[in-house]
């Protein structure tokens, strides 16, 4: 027979063991936990290690750099103490050589004063050489320009402005080779102020302004005038009230006839042909003047002389003939046209080639000067 009490111990080891089984992977995942985080600890206190060994290692690398630099400076000063050691001279050999020295500065400035003033010479004749260039070149342009205005323009004016402006110039120089051409520039001055001087822009202006007032000028004898009828009332005549005869048919017609002479003024005018008279030929004549005026205007700028002057006696009979003389403005037109009759549009002018040529001459005998150094 078996004993019931241990029958009843037996479960009870059996399950004593299982809960031990169970309990011991427990154990061992907290004991590879635990060696785990050993292990992180003990690599993180290697690498913080090494980082410390890598840092002083640098350090005492930097060390000693500054110590390697301070000694090579070290040896420079040494180097340097040692060379000022050896150049430290005598007061007997530093007066020599300053006097060594003081003798090379001398020779040294005695050549270059000789070489500045070999140079200043040079540049002196250079420079009245080039002096003289400008000048004769001045003067040509100014004689050039005064030729030009002669002979496109006939601006004498201008011309004799630009001559004197040459003149001038070749005053203020000292230069006795310049008298030839000075002497022929004032011949030729004293020729262009002989000239008699004409005013192209008034007359073309004074004919403009003669154009614009044709139409205000009078006409021999003057308008024919209308007398104006009288106001209703008024008393015409002293004759004494109509009679019976008036009242008749022949009465009417004289009285008409009467009234008819009253109102036009006959004046005696002795005019050569009826232009007073008819408004279309006074506007013709009228037209007609003004196209004579226009024509002398454009003669005056063209410089023609000959026609200028037949125009204007044309003008002048057309005024005589056909307007009142004894009124003002025309009088003062036909005083007008008798000066303009006096000008000569086209004087002879004086040439400067002469002037020119010799000026050319002589700038062409000026040698180009040579400007290198010595």
């Amino acid at each position: 027979m078996t004993d019931p009490a241990a029958e009843s111990k037996e479960p009870e080891i059996i399950e004593a063991t299982v809960v031990r089984d169970a309990a011991r992977p427990r154990r061992n995942r907290i004991i590879w936990l635990l060696l785990f985080i050993a292990l992180a600890l003990f690599a993180a206190a290697g690498g913080i290690y090494y980082k410390l060994i890598q840092e002083l290692r640098a350090h005492a690398q930097e060390s000693q750099n500054e110590i390697a630099a301070l000694r090579l400076q070290f040896d420079n000063i040494n180097e340097r103490m040692a060379s000022l050691a050896t150049e430290v001279k005598s007061p007997e050999q530093w007066k020599q050589e300053m006097e060594r020295r003081l003798g090379e500065f001398a020779d040294k400035q005695a050549a270059f004063t000789q070489e500045v003033t070999q140079s200043l010479a040079q540049l002196g004749r250079t420079h009245a050489t080039t002096d003289k260039q400008w000048l004769l070149s001045e003067v040509q342009y100014l004689l050039t320009v005064a030729e030009q205005r002669l002979r496109l323009e006939r601006d004498v004016q201008t011309a004799t402005a630009a001559v004197e402006n040459a003149d001038r110039r070749l005053s203020e120089s000292n230069d006795p080779s310049l008298i030839p051409l000075r002497e022929r520039i004032i011949s030729d001055l004293n020729a262009l102020r002989a000239v008699r001087p004409v005013d192209i822009s008034g007359l073309a202006l004074t004919l403009a302004d003669m154009i614009d007032r044709v139409e205000s000028l009078p006409l021999k004898g003057g308008e024919p005038v209308e007398t104006t009828e009288p106001p209703a009332g008024a008393s015409t005549s002293t004759e004494s009230p109509a009679s019976a005869d008036d009242q008749s048919w022949g009465g009417a017609l004289r009285s008409m006839w009467k009234n008819l002479i009253s109102l036009v003024d006959v004046k005696s005018m002795a005019v050569p042909d009826d232009v007073i008279f008819d408004p279309g030929k006074r506007h013709l004549l009228q037209q007609n003047l003004r196209l004579e005026f226009a024509a002398a205007r454009l003669e005056v700028l063209r410089h023609d002389t000959q026609n200028f002057h037949a125009t204007l006696m044309r003008i002048t009979e057309v005024l005589q003939r056909y307007y009142d003389t004894q009124a003002p403005a025309v009088a003062s037109a036909l005083e007008t046209l008798a000066r303009m009759r006096e000008a000569e549009l086209a004087p002879v002018l004086p040439t400067l080639e002469q002037s020119l040529a010799l000026i050319r001459a002589q700038t062409s005998a000026v040698a180009t000067p040579d400007i290198s150094p010595p």
